[in-house]
């Protein structure tokens, strides 16, 4: 389950796959989730509850086309994209 809102799961450390099996490296850091992929471990992503304050927060880094629904692979797709460009960032910066 997801902390607090702050969307930081326990750290995993080392390389390991992400949600769409796609190696990430973090070694040493906490694993960042959008609020889209802790709406979808905790129960309350748009689309898959009836709860009124469901979340969808960074589920897709692009527009859906009409009559596309968002899907739990779409959001793990988006958050091991940004954890992977992050992961870019710090590497490009070292």
């Amino acid at each position: 389950a997801c902390v607090n809102d702050l969307s930081i799961a326990d750290p995993q450390g080392g390389t390991h796959a992400g949600d769409s099996g796609q190696p990430i490296d973090t070694t040493g850091e906490h694993t960042i989730l959008t609020h889209a992929e802790c709406a979808s471990i905790d129960g309350y992503l748009c689309g898959f509850t009836s709860d009124p304050d469901c979340r969808w927060d960074l589920g897709s880094l692009v527009a859906l086309p009409q009559g596309v629904s968002l899907t739990k692979a779409m959001v793990s797709q988006c958050g091991d994209a940004l954890r992977q460009r992050v992961h870019a960032y710090k590497a490009a910066l070292a």
